[in-house]
């Protein structure tokens, strides 16, 4: 008799426990994120980049093995960046003036060619991944962290979409020049490398 009542009392236990994790579990308040867990997550991610940067020069990277050979590999982006860089210095970049600030509060401001430019962006640490959003339109972009310097490297059809808009002149001998990248090297990013 003893045993037939404690294996009553435990079925009832197994019952309502079982009640209150199916209760539980359709509670709305398990599932529910809320705003300012979110805006916490976002200000963690963003402190992971939050500064004030100032151009450093171009930067390549390899988004394949296909790139090139590996012996040649270092070869090929030096030769790159050189062009880059001769580029860059054609359309006025300005190591004291061409800046980003990223804010902990997901706002940016970047002076690269002609005035500021300010609007909100989302940064995505795991995959490298940044949007930048002004007025609405999004560029996306890998944003490699590297200790003191952070890399913001472009497709290289977006990359060359993107100096266009800077420059305001899409048909300038500076940018048939880099325009040959899009031809010879459809394999890498480019961009610009920014330091603390």
């Amino acid at each position: 008799m003893r045993t037939f009542v404690l294996l009553q009392v435990l079925a009832a236990m197994l019952v309502a426990s079982a009640q209150d994790t199916t209760a539980l579990l359709h509670s709305d308040s398990v599932f529910t994120i809320t705003e300012a867990e979110v805006q916490q997550v976002r200000a963690q991610a963003n402190s992971l980049i939050a500064h004030e940067w100032k151009y450093d020069g171009a930067c390549v990277e390899a988004k394949s093995s296909n790139f090139v050979s590996k012996v040649a590999k270092p070869v090929a982006k030096s030769k790159l960046k050189k062009k880059l860089e001769k580029g860059f210095k054609k359309l006025k970049f300005d190591k004291k003036k061409t800046r980003i600030t990223l804010n902990e509060d997901g706002t940016f401001a970047m002076k690269i060619i002609g005035p500021e430019i300010k609007g909100r962006y989302e940064y995505i640490p795991e995959k490298e991944q940044i949007t930048l959003r002004w007025h609405g339109i999004p560029l996306n972009a890998r944003l490699k962290r590297d200790g003191k310097k952070i890399h913001l490297l472009f497709d290289m059809d977006k990359f060359l979409d993107l100096m266009k808009w800077l420059s305001g002149f899409s048909h300038s001998k500076t940018m048939q020049s880099l325009a040959f990248l899009s031809d010879n090297f459809d394999d890498v990013q480019v961009g610009f490398s920014f330091k603390k």
